[in-house]
């Protein structure tokens, strides 16, 4: 089972960067929006800077990565903060890990 979900992960995944401290780990996996009808996705947000992203986010990775609430993940130039993480076991061996992300801001500074 191990190796089977690593292997569609290598094949089908895409790849993520986990941002932690000063440090970048590049791994294969998913991420992809929830779709869920909360009113936290419906409701329209706005700051001073203009509309804030909405809505949440799922990824799936290898339990090796060992992801933490508060990771940042980049994929296909956005960058996403974890809220919640928990692993998933088969007969006491960690086969993944699942988390729900938020998107983030832009990290762009202004012009001086």
């Amino acid at each position: 089972m191990v190796g089977l979900i690593d292997k569609v992960m290598n094949r089908y995944g895409s790849q993520i960067v986990l941002q932690r401290e000063e440090s970048q780990i590049v791994f294969r996996g998913f991420l992809h929006h929830t779709a869920s009808k909360d009113w936290h996705n419906m409701e329209k947000v706005f700051s001073p800077l203009g509309q804030i992203p909405r809505g949440q986010y799922a990824v799936l990775a290898p339990p090796t990565m060992q992801l933490q609430v508060g990771d940042i993940l980049s994929c296909n130039g956005k960058s996403y903060a974890l809220r919640r993480v928990e692993t998933v076991l088969f007969r006491d061996t960690p086969i993944y890990c699942w988390g729900l992300c938020v998107e983030r801001g832009s990290a762009t500074k202004w012009p001086q």
